[in-house]
């Protein structure tokens, strides 16, 4: 499922943050989506928390330089680090080549499922990703 050339899978679940989360055996995997790998632009470094943190929503979690953007990663949910994709320091790239595979970031356990009834499906995401474009588009006329 594409919008304007971005990939939305259905089976995963989305937030305003450009993050995707997908239920896995008890974990929560954890990645930017397309659209957010697009709008920070080429990753080039990436720190991320560490296994066994105990994460609130909205707090930092770690830290991203791309080439369009620094600054701060935060928890899209609240749960513990199960896992942390560890070869992505190595090869940050992996998030714009691939975000949805070799592109997650962390893997959460201890997680309230009911957080996840507050992300969006690929349906309402997608609607949302439009808009966005649409407001980007209005900016630069107005700028250009």
């Amino acid at each position: 499922m594409s919008n304007k050339n971005y990939e939305f899978p259905s089976d995963l679940l989305y937030n305003r943050q450009n993050y995707w989360l997908k239920k896995t055996e008890g974990r929560v995997r954890v990645g930017l989506s397309d659209y957010g790998q697009n709008t920070v632009g080429d990753v080039l470094y990436l720190e991320l928390g560490q296994e066994g943190q105990k994460l609130q929503q909205g707090e930092e979690f770690g830290s991203i330089e791309a080439g369009k953007w620094v600054g701060t990663l935060q928890a899209p949910i609240r749960g513990r680090i199960a896992a942390v994709h560890d070869e992505l320091s190595g090869k940050p790239a992996a998030i714009n080549n691939s975000p949805y595979q070799s592109g997650w970031l962390y893997e959460m356990d201890n997680v309230d499922e009911s957080q996840l009834k507050g992300m969006m499906d690929v349906n309402e995401y997608r609607a949302w990703v439009q808009e966005q474009i649409k407001l980007e588009e209005q900016e630069c006329q107005y700028n250009g």
